[in-house]
Formats: structure tokens, sequence, C-alpha cells
């Protein structure tokens, strides 16, 4: 189920039970399954006496440990498993066994549920077999979710329970509650809903044994009996679920719960169910088409032997019919708001549940699905086993249904493998400072998130192996004091702006040093690429660089200011972001269509109406202005809103009827703010299709004819190797995607040649990765860019729109990426040279491929 996991077994764990990586690995992938990973090494740590019990000091930490304490279960007994595993192996290695010793725990706790259940040990076997292969066991599992491994105590829960009722056993109902209760400490989503489902169980579990609907009147004693020692379980699961709400208290989910649009986000399609290139959250409820069609025969064979007299059983038809319409309603849970009628329905299910309301994910429900199809297979297959004489045959079915399932479900788990890095050197350079300072380490991370961002995963991994305090941090839900006092003062400096009240916060926090991620740099973190932000932390007068290592930078927050020159980066600014007009909210305008638009419509203003463009953030730095592309014939007023205040108007007069892009200069304020732009019809009619924020630098109207620029201005994965002034991407760690792109600026219409200059180590006719254009309205073939080759390629820009170039890697070897030129198909050869360019010439240095000596 799991290959090619076995192949890393000692270097990787699992990030996804989908492929998204060539050769199914790659290092260092962000998300869960890291995050997951931090909380086993806090919990190793802390039974090394490392670490503090019950704190978790390096994240979210502001200088003081005590803060830091929190009531929690350290995933046990799975970090026990993993800390012991540690001892004999990698990190890796632990992780795996741990996962590995997880399934084969469910294989013997259902197959001692499912041998209750039928008089044939190879129907239990199967039915236990099932269970560990249910794809979404695997899709949780693999996917670093606590679900993947609490599902283990589902099946223990419900053969407690089983023992309870039918054997009257209070050992039963012991091993069941603490089952529940200690599911509760890995994940809240398992001990939920297998509380829910508990009760129906019992009814089943009585009804099998029994076959009548309710005790007699002398059995009830001995039930009540046999259940008592649920109660100090249920106890300890009560005050599980007040610490679980305390935790919460400070998000808003606890008050609101979920809103419908967040569940709908969360929620499956039903064609998830049997489709096998789903993706995402609907490929998490894969079941296919061999269990519901052996269900659908299994139900045929019980309903002819209801009808004929001489076998006729009425409770065995009726069970397994009420399992069989038990596993519809399941399914359809798990689609939450997207079954049939689906949000009325969930919006009553919340008002019966309160608790459903502060599901995210409905499919979470399916973490009872291994035990329920379990059931399915052991109460059927009797029924059909009953049809067939010879038990050469019946064998031959078992063995026929576990190759299909078997085939099926391994054919839907495809994993990717995070092969995990090395310690990294800038973080060893802030631990070595800060000791050498007589300080405890402490770091900011950029970007900074509101805390629940799973990229944070990456800085929880580093900073375990030289225990740096962290400001940062992750968890599922934002904190609403951490996104007060921590994100929102300094959600600045993901644009590279660090004020001298910021620096003062973070030194009041004991925090003397920063690290940027350069290649875990996502476009809405920042209002440009990740280039502006490098440039503007190197030219800080406060910090200094310490090391490099790669895509991560270490910077020393100085005591006094020490201006520097340092190396320039870009001279262009490439900008992330392009909002619609007509998402806005207009008075006296209309929205109409237009094929030349940039989202197929636009706005029309004609005098005395207004549009009030929706909120977006900006960074409050000089020398950035308002593009907005307009066509007509009169004249507009401009102004900037925020917090209810309006900056004095500007005025756009035009008389075309193309459309134009008009610049604004935005006036600078103090840290990061949300703005709106008013536009206001003068006289004449203005058409509004779309604005945007970009650096005054540019003019959209009238660019250079040549223009170079270095690929440190792009938007990148990788790295920047400031001495020669190229973009390295490495094989190992970057995705094979379009990693390279920009500059995403928009160009008047027209004929563009292009080239990239680069450069590699990999054979000649390697292909490294291919070129090709951003958006629609911009044509050109698909290249390939080849080691020892030069690339070009011509484009037609048909639209004065945005135009981007994207380089999508093949991982195929090492690519260093200088530049790229654009060249107007028109006469003159003005130029305009990006930074990490030779003077002399007016075309690219060299050829791609060819080494520099």
């Amino acid at each position: 189920m799991s290959w090619p996991l076995p192949r890393h077994i000692g270097s990787g764990i699992p990030s996804s039970a989908d492929n998204t990586e060539k050769n199914n690995w790659r290092e260092m992938i962000v998300g869960d399954h890291l995050q997951f990973f931090y909380h086993m090494w806090l919990a190793k740590d802390t039974f090394a006496g490392k670490t503090p019990f019950f704190h978790n000091i390096y994240e979210f930490n502001t200088g003081n440990d005590e803060n830091r304490y929190e009531v929690m279960f350290y995933y046990l007994p799975f970090s026990l498993f993993f800390s012991i595993f540690s001892l004999v192996g990698s990190s890796a290695f632990a992780w795996n066994a741990t996962g590995f010793v997880a399934i084969w725990l469910t294989f013997l706790a259902a197959w001692g549920l499912f041998r209750r259940y039928t008089a044939r040990p190879v129907d239990a076997l199967l039915a236990a077999a099932l269970a560990v292969m249910f794809p979404y066991r695997w899709m949780t599992l693999l996917g670093g979710s606590p679900t993947g491994l609490a599902m283990m105590w589902v099946p223990c829960a419900f053969l407690g329970l089983d023992l309870m009722v039918r054997d009257r056993s209070p050992w039963g109902a012991a091993f069941a509650g603490a089952s529940i209760y200690f599911a509760s400490w890995c994940d809240i989503h398992v001990p939920f809903f297998t509380c829910l489902a508990a009760p129906f169980f019992c009814l089943f579990s009585y009804w099998f044994g029994n076959r009548r609907l309710l005790p007699a009147r002398d059995e009830w004693r001995r039930l009540i009996l046999a259940a008592l020692p649920l109660i100090p379980f249920f106890a300890l699961m009560w005050l599980q679920s007040v610490l679980v709400k305390t935790g919460l208290r400070d998000t808003t989910i606890v008050k609101a719960g979920r809103t419908m649009q967040e569940i709908l986000l969360g929620s499956p399609h039903a064609i998830g169910l049997v489709n096998t290139g789903a993706t995402g959250l609907d490929a998490q409820i894969y079941i296919g088409w061999i269990l519901p069609i052996f269900a659908g025969v299994c139900l045929v064979a019980a309903l002819a032997r209801f009808l004929k007299p001489s076998t006729r059983e009425t409770g065995s038809f009726v069970l397994f019919l009420l399992l069989c319409l038990s596993t519809a309603g399941l399914v359809l849970l798990a689609l939450g708001p997207n079954m049939p009628n689906g949000e009325r329905f969930w919006s009553r299910l919340v008002r019966l549940i309160p608790p459903y309301g502060m599901i995210r994910q409905p499919a979470k429900v399916l973490c009872l699905a291994p035990v329920v199809f379990g059931l399915l297979i052991a109460i059927g297959l009797p029924n059909l086993m009953a049809w067939i004489q010879a038990p050469r045959n019946r064998g031959a079915v078992s063995l026929l249904l576990f190759m299909s399932l078997l085939w099926d479900y391994s054919g839907r788990i495809n994993p990717t493998v995070c092969v995990l890095g090395k310690p990294s050197g800038a973080y060893k350079a802030v631990s070595a400072d800060a000791t050498g300072r007589g300080e405890i380490p402490r770091l900011l991370a950029i970007p900074l998130w509101p805390g629940d961002s799973h990229w944070t995963s990456l800085n929880q991994y580093y900073t375990t192996f030289d225990r740096i305090r962290m400001v940062n941090g992750y968890r599922p839900t934002v904190r609403q004091r951490y996104f007060r006092e921590v994100f929102l003062p300094l959600e600045s400096v993901n644009s590279g702006r660090l004020t001298d009240s910021q620096i003062a916060l973070l030194e009041s926090w004991g925090v003397h040093h920063i690290v940027l991620h350069e290649d875990a740099f996502p476009e809405k973190v920042s209002s440009f690429s990740v280039g502006s932000t490098l440039q503007r932390l190197l030219a800080h007068p406060r910090l200094r660089l310490l090391a490099q290592d790669g895509p991560v930078w270490a910077f020393r927050i100085e005591d006094e200011p020490s201006p520097h020159a340092p190396p320039l980066l870009q001279s262009v600014r490439f900008p992330t972001r392009i909002w619609d007009a007509e998402f806005g909210v207009s008075t006296n305008a209309a929205n109409l269509k237009a094929e030349d638009a940039s989202n197929g419509l636009y706005v029309s203003l004609p005098g005395g109406s207004r549009l009030l463009t929706r909120s977006f953030e900006a960074d409050g730095e000089a020398l950035l202005a308002l593009l907005t592309r307009m066509r007509g014939t009169g004249a507009c007023q401009v102004r900037f809103v925020s917090g209810g205040q309006a900056t004095p108007p500007g005025f756009v007069t035009l008389d075309s009827d193309t459309w134009t892009w008009n610049r604004i200069a935005l006036p600078a304020f103090p840290g990061t703010t949300n703005l709106q732009v008013e536009y206001t019809g003068v006289d004449g009619t203005i058409d509004v299709d779309a604005f945007m924020i970009a650096g005054t630098e540019w003019d959209p109207g009238n660019p250079p004819r040549l223009l170079v620029l270095s690929a440190l201005s792009f938007f990148h994965a990788g790295y920047t190797d400031m001495q020669q002034g190229e973009v390295v991407l490495r094989p190992p760690t970057e995705p094979a995607d379009a990693i390279l792109y920009g500059p995403k600026l928009p160009f008047p219409a027209g004929t563009y040649e292009v080239e990239v200059d680069f450069r590699s180590d990999a054979p000649a006719g390697t292909q490294l990765g291919t070129l090709q254009s951003r958006y629609q309205y911009t044509q050109m073939p698909l290249t390939a860019v080849v080691a020892g080759q030069p690339c070009k390629a011509t484009i037609e820009h048909r639209q004065n729109q945005r135009l981007a170039l994207d380089l999508c890697y093949t991982r195929n070897g090492e690519l260093r990426i200088r530049s790229v030129t654009f060249i107007r198909a028109t006469t003159g050869m003005d130029r305009v040279r990006d930074p990490g360019e030779e003077s002399g010439g007016t075309s690219p240095r060299r050829h791609g491929g060819t080494e520099r000596k």
C-alpha cells in the first residue's frame, strides 16, 4: 500500500497519499506531516528531559517560557513508540515504524472484533484486511494527520463495547472507555465520532447476539453493571472536552463555529467515491466499485435466503440491511453539505449536535468506515457462501474479493515522500551567535503568517536541531491574541519593512535574529516578489547578514544603525496582485461585458457615478503607484480610503476608445493597512477594467524596447546566488513545476523576442525545463530549456494586459538562471538593465548552458 515509502524508510516520511512529485519524492516538502513530526520530536525531547514537561517553548514564544505552558498528552502512545524507535534508527525510521505498528495493531483489534461476527476465520481475516487497506486510513496516515494514527483505537473501542454488551464484561467496557479516551490524546475527531456511533453499535451488537430488540428486565441490571467502568472514562473525556474548549477560547470557532462557506470548502464531492482520478478532498472518500457491488450481491443473497422458507432468518436479513443502510448514511455524512439538500440538513444536524458545528472536514466521519465496512464483509460473506457448496469455490471467492480490493485500493494510494533535510546552516548561525552573546536563541521567521499556515512547519522542523525559540507558530486555528499582538504589528516585515518600533517590540521579547526562507514565499504574503523583500532586508541599517544556507538567510538585529550599500537585486519590482473593478461596490454605474477586459467585464462610470473597490492590503512604502486600466472620454476622480478616511483626490482625464493604463502615485503611510480605491465619474463616461499596485519605476505604456530582467527579480523557488547573480534550482529540493515566473507587469500589445540566460552542469542535450506564457492573451510556442543550447522564443502579446512567462523545471539537473531578456519588435536599442548584468553590449552576455570561466 505504501510503496515506494520503504525505499526511503530511513531518510523520509510520507507527505501525501497522492503523488505530487517527480519519482514520488522531494526534500523538505512543507505540510501537516512536518508539523506532526515537530510534535513527535517535542514529546521525545521532553521524555529525554531536554524540554520541560507540558511546555511548547519553541513556537509562539514571545520571551517568557512559562507562558508556553500547555496541558498536552503528547500523542501517546504513538510518541512513545516514536521515541523508542529513535533509539535504534533515524527520526524518519522512527516515524515510519510508528505508522507500521499502528497499522498492525489495527489489524489485530479488527480481527478480534470481526471474529465475533462470523463463524469462518477466513471471513474475519478478510474483513480485518479491509480495515487496514481502506483508502481513507492511508490518506490520513500518509498525509501526516493524527487521525491516521488515532484510527487504531476505533476497532479497539468497538471490540470492547461488543464484549460489554454480548458478554456482559466489565473489562470490555473498561477497554472501550480507555480506547476512546486514549484516542482523544491523539485526535479529537476520532473519539467524537466513535461516541456518536457507540449507542447505535451497542444496539446492533445486542440485536446480533440476542435476536430481539430490547433486553429482558433481568438483563438490564447485568448490562448496567457491565457498563459501569465506562463512567470514569466519560468523566475524563468530559474533562478533555473542557481542555479542548479552553485551548480554543481565543479563537473565533468556539463562539461562532464554522461558517457554511468554510464547511463547503472542506467538503468532498460525491464523484470522489468512485473516481480514481479525484484529487484533494474528493480523493479522501474513495470507496470504489468493488465494495458496493460486493455489498449489493451479499444483500441479494441475504434477501434470497430470507424469502426461502427453509433458510429464512429474519434477524440476519434485517441486521445486514441495517448495516447496509448505516454504511450509506456514513457516506452521506462524509459529503457534508455537498450531499443532496445538504446545506439544510447540515444546519439541522449542527442544531441537534452542536459540536458538529466545529467540524471543518465532514469526511473525518470515515474514521469509522474501516470497522463498518469490515462488518459488511464479516456478516455479508456467510450469506453469499451459503449459495456456494464446494469449499474450494468458497476459498476462491474470498481470495478473489481480497485481491480485487487490494488491487483497487493499493492502486489508489500512491504516496509522496518528504526526504528530511539536514540542519540549516542559517539556523545554526543564529544559535551560535546568540549563545556567543550570552543570549537564549530566539528568532522571527519570514514569511510571518497569522498562525495557521502549514508553511510554518518548515520553521518548526529546523528549530528542532538547535532548540531555537521562535515567535512564529502553527496551529489549525488562529489564536486571536497572537494575531493581534504579533502578526498585525509585524506584518510589514514580509515586505522587508522593519521599523524602529517593530525592532523595539522584538527586542522586548528577547528576539535579536531574523531568518528569511526565500523558497517558502508564496505571493499572498507580500505585494512584490521575494527579491524585493530580500533587497530591503540586506539594505536595512539595523540588520547584518550572518549567514546564508541555500534559500535560508539569517540576520542579526544590531544595537545601532550602520548604513551600508548591499548589492542591488532588482530595479523593477514584480507585483503579485491585480483586482477586477466589477467586484467592487458601485453606484449609478454598470457592469458591462467586453472580450478585451481582464475578466470579460468592466465597470462603466458616467458623470456622478461611484465605484468603491474591495479592500486590499498595501504596504505603506513610498514609490508605489496605482495602475488602472481605463478607457473613455471624460474625467474621473480617484481617492484612497483607509479606515473610513480618504486621501485628497487625484484626477484622470481620458480621451481614448482603447484601454490604457493610468498611473497615480500612492501616498506613503506607516506599516501595512487595508486600502480601497474610490473612483468617481466627473464628466463624460470612463470605463474601469482592473487595477494593481506597482512600483513607480514601471511605465506600462512605454517600457524599454530592450529589457533585461535579473532572475533574482522573478517569483522563484530555489535560492539566490549573490556572487554569481543567479537563481539556482536544485533537483532534490525544487518541485517539477512552474517555479520561476514573471514579471506580471502590464506591457503594450505587440511582438516580443524573449531569451533566457542560463547555465547548467548537466550533460549537453538534457532538458532542464520548458518556457511558456502564463496568460491566455499571450501566445508563444512551448520552448524547451536544454543544456548547452540557447533558449529563445517569440511571443505575441495581444492585449496591453499583464505579461508573464513560466519556466517549468524538470528536476533533470541543476539549473542556474541569470536573466530573462524581452526585446520588443521595433527599431531602436533602448535598454534597461536589471542588476546582475555586466556592462557593455546590448544582448545577454552568454548563451544558455555555457559555463562561466
